[in-house]
């Protein structure tokens, strides 16, 4: 901790930061917790760019957009984990993830049916690839399990 704070001190004054509380310099250092504010229909779908066999008109799409909305605060972290690697968005939200995520189609193929693949994500990118479900109950199933398994998929 000694060599922490002499490093940081050598780069800007350690004194400089007893204008900040607890909670505001963990969100400088480690970036932001959830803000509700970004979990609205609206915002979500300015942040969600639909490409690569998807619009904002596919029912797919709008259930992803509702899934996120009505997603439990306390599972924010497990789905921002799996987005981006990080259970923390960096200052500014989603809106400050670079690239912009994307979601995708994700083609089924053989015997492989669309109701039983998971969606998958490439953290790096912020691009995930949903498969066009049947239901938004079955779309709720497969996104729970992939966040909660940590399933990233292969590309």
């Amino acid at each position: 901790m000694l060599a922490f704070k002499k490093g940081f001190n050598s780069i800007l004054p350690i004194e400089g930061l007893r204008s900040f509380n607890y909670d505001e310099l963990e969100d400088l250092i480690c970036g932001e917790l959830m803000n509700d504010a970004d979990w609205t229909k609206g915002k979500l779908s300015m942040f969600f760019k639909p490409d690569h066999g998807y619009d904002s008109s596919k029912e797919s799409y709008q259930n992803f957009i509702r899934y996120l909305v009505e997603i439990e605060p306390e599972d924010r972290k497990n789905f921002v984990k799996w987005l981006t690697g990080s259970r923390r968005l960096p200052m500014g939200g989603f809106g400050a993830l670079d690239p912009q995520p994307t979601i995708n189609l994700k083609r089924t193929f053989g015997t492989e049916q669309k109701d039983t693949a998971l969606p998958s994500v490439m953290t790096c990118q912020n691009y995930v690839k949903l498969p066009e479900y049947s239901s938004y109950e079955v779309l709720k199933a497969k996104f729970n399990r992939a966040i909660y398994e940590r399933f990233f998929g292969l590309s």
